[in-house]
């Protein structure tokens, strides 16, 4: 199957999800879009908002993403002494739900509910200055409506997590906190 990449802002479309009326999801140069097998654009992601890894489409025509943020904080003990006394760029998650008109209608930040002090010390034993500390870096989101919960692999923290989609508090995680 070929995407005509000229309507991805002549880019490589990653798909991530065929979707039950025969359209695809994906994403590229981090926009996320829900396209037809005729490569036509059906929705788009807004210009603030980025995707990286996953959109992902519901059933209430709505569209998860993962877009990630940065926040300065120190940088952790393994750092190079070099950086060890200046805030770094941590680059951490953030969980969108937007819907048709792109608008915000669910969110949740891995700044506002992870402690910083969970980490994979190999990515701060490599940090140069150069690039973001890539904190979390989520790889998936699932959103199951009869749990009503977000599912999201945190990749550089080795675990999924659950959270509640009516309160945002974490149900559980699978993976240790260390």
């Amino acid at each position: 199957w070929f995407a005509d990449k000229y309507n991805f802002s002549n880019s490589t479309i990653i798909s991530a999800e065929l979707l039950k009326n025969g359209n695809f999801t994906g994403f590229s140069n981090g926009k996320g879009y829900e396209f037809t097998i005729n490569s036509e654009i059906v929705f788009q992601t807004p210009e603030d908002i980025g995707v990286h890894h996953q959109i992902l489409k519901t059933d209430n025509n709505t569209y998860f993403v993962i877009d990630a943020e940065i926040e300065y904080h120190p940088c952790p003990e393994e750092c190079d002494p070099e950086f060890s006394f200046l805030p770094i760029p941590w680059q951490g998650d953030r969980y969108i739900e937007i819907n048709q008109d792109g608008e915000i209608i669910w969110q949740w930040s891995t700044f506002d509910w992870l402690s910083l002090s969970e980490y994979n010390p190999y990515y701060a034993e490599s940090y140069n200055g150069i690039i973001e500390f890539d904190w979390t870096h989520s790889n998936s989101i699932l959103y199951e409506p009869v749990s009503e919960s977000v599912y999201v692999s945190i990749r550089n923290l080795s675990r999924v997590t659950s959270i509640s989609y009516l309160t945002n508090e974490i149900n559980w995680n699978l993976g240790n906190s260390d």
